[in-house]
């Protein structure tokens, strides 16, 4: 039911707000898989979605070319960029040969202390995370981007600024390794942040950006080290995720913090 509803509401959202305006949406993904983690998204799905993007002929740009766009105040109306958190291993498996397929860019933003490793999730699923000469050969396919997401993955709400700064920097350190490529933008674990971590970014030249978990819509007056994503998972419907970039995500968001507030 309550997924019944979700559906009315972005098909009716959509409907008022079709496009996305001057706006840019950034897409998160986790897994693309069989596996039942809510995060993952399965391949036939996520085919569909991205044979969307291009039957529309969204501008699906790289993160780091949106980041700039913004920072230059230049137009990103349409604009589509595509992320995917922690480095699964079936994103070269999965993910890789779809993008491929409609010359689609994406980001990966890796955990570099979890490479290796197998995730535990409360689905009771094992997804294994890539290898790092995975990551390193998935970094140097046309068009994919690597990103630091720390080391460890932690909640830096619940350790200290420095140990935070270190999981940061050293993320970064481990990914340009892996890649042979400068990584300045940053995704919060989980979304979860502090003030004293967002400004540190701010105040360190070599940050361009950092993204949230945040949904919503950024245009060139975003804060660029806060800006929103918009998840997909193996929940969201095909009118979701047409919701999710047009303008109807952002009228939805405005709609659940009014419902918040009158609560």
């Amino acid at each position: 039911m309550r997924q019944y509803i979700k559906n009315i509401f972005f098909f009716v959202l959509r409907i008022i707000q079709p496009s996305l305006g001057h706006h840019a949406s950034i897409l998160m993904y986790h897994s693309i898989g069989e596996n039942p983690a809510f995060f993952t998204v399965s391949k036939k799905e996520f085919e569909r979605q991205m044979a969307y993007l291009a039957r529309k002929q969204y501008r699906v740009v790289p993160l780091p070319d949106l980041v700039a766009m913004i920072r230059n105040k230049n137009n990103i109306s349409g604009c589509v960029a595509i992320t995917f958190d922690d480095g699964y291993d079936d994103f070269c498996t999965n993910a890789l040969p779809i993008l491929q397929k409609y010359r689609f860019p994406a980001t990966i933003f890796l955990a570099t202390g979890l490479l290796e490793s197998v995730r535990h999730t409360t689905e009771g699923s094992g997804i294994p995370l890539m290898k790092k000469n995975e990551a390193r050969r998935v970094c140097k396919a046309n068009g994919i981007h690597c990103m630091p997401h720390t080391v460890s993955h932690p909640d830096l709400r619940k350790i200290s600024i420095q140990e935070g700064i270190d999981e940061i920097e050293q993320s970064r350190v481990d990914t340009e390794n892996i890649s042979g490529a400068r990584a300045p933008i940053f995704a919060y674990p989980k979304g979860k942040y502090t003030k004293e971590v967002v400004v540190y970014m701010r105040r360190h030249g070599s940050w361009e950006a950092a993204v949230t978990v945040m949904p919503g819509l950024v245009d060139i007056q975003s804060d660029l080290f806060l800006l929103p994503r918009n998840a997909v998972d193996s929940k969201t419907t095909l009118t979701q995720f047409k919701g999710k970039v047009s303008g109807a995500i952002a009228l939805y968001v405005k709609l659940k913090y009014v419902c918040k507030r009158e609560i």
